[in-house]
């Protein structure tokens, strides 16, 4: 038993970093066509608009780039973010962060579980929606979806190699079946004085797979869900119980011969 002691305190140090992290790669869809791996875009003699999502939970960025040689103006009042019927401001005064956290630790064999969560507020100051001539912005910062998805929406279910070699298994789903629809409202003009004009751009999601501890998405047009379990820890621990019976067995008391 002794022998097999630093073996044990190897594996409970592995254990305790052993958690597993599945993830939902997220496509989606538009209105609008995909150039490239950029994202979505819109373009026509006076603006330049795009959509890009890549990363945790949808993260919305909007570049807006002004062709014109004089100023183009962006009216933020008049401009949303259309998620499932409900509008939010496309460039808010101020965005409410709300953070969750979990997490799983192993210490010997028992697992212990940790849990909290916070909330801020960061402000913006600029409301102009001014774009200086051959410029542009980038409006960032909103999250358009956090909830895992289930197949039991989806329309169709394929199976499909990825670029790795893995077979996974691809749900998709039409304009219709998407648990996630929403819109992006831009108002613009190059005189304000005069008229507005206004832009009305559509996204869903397309399809989805699950993987675990996978290669992120780089494309302008996926973003991920994840989130943090302890299957491997409760496989490690289950390791470990095995190891330690069987150290025990390979190491007996010493007989007593004496007579």
């Amino acid at each position: 038993m002794k022998n097999l002691a630093p073996i044990i305190i190897a594996c409970l140090f592995v254990i305790s970093f052993s958690s597993c992290t599945s993830y939902q790669i997220i496509t989606l869809e538009s209105t609008l066509n995909k150039p490239s791996s950029d994202g979505f875009i819109y373009e026509d003699d006076t603006v330049s608009v795009l959509y890009t999502f890549n990363g945790a939970n949808a993260p919305l960025d909007v570049n807006i780039y002004n062709k014109l040689n004089t100023p183009l103006y962006i009216n933020w009042n008049q401009s949303s973010v259309i998620i499932n019927g409900q509008s939010f401001p496309l460039n808010p005064t101020q965005s409410k962060v709300n953070i969750e956290y979990s997490e799983v630790s192993t210490e010997y064999i028992y697992n212990s579980y940790t849990q909290g969560s916070g909330d801020g507020t960061i402000y913006h100051s600029d409301r102009s929606g001014f774009i200086p001539p051959q410029s542009n912005i980038t409006i960032q910062g909103m999250n358009i979806w956090n909830s895992f998805l289930s197949p039991n929406d989806a329309i169709s279910e394929n199976k499909v190699i990825k670029a790795n070699g893995s077979k996974i298994t691809e749900y998709t789903y039409d304009l219709q079946s998407s648990p996630l629809d929403f819109r992006c409202y831009l108002t613009y003009s190059d005189c304000p004085e005069e008229t507005w004009k206004s832009l009305d751009h559509q996204f869903w999601i397309e399809s989805y797979y699950k993987c675990i501890d996978c290669k992120l998405p780089t494309t302008g047009n996926t973003f991920y869900l994840s989130k943090t379990t302890g299957a491997g820890t409760a496989v490690g621990a289950a390791a470990l119980i095995g190891l330690t019976v069987i150290a025990i067995s390979a190491d007996p008391e010493p007989l007593d011969t004496e007579f």
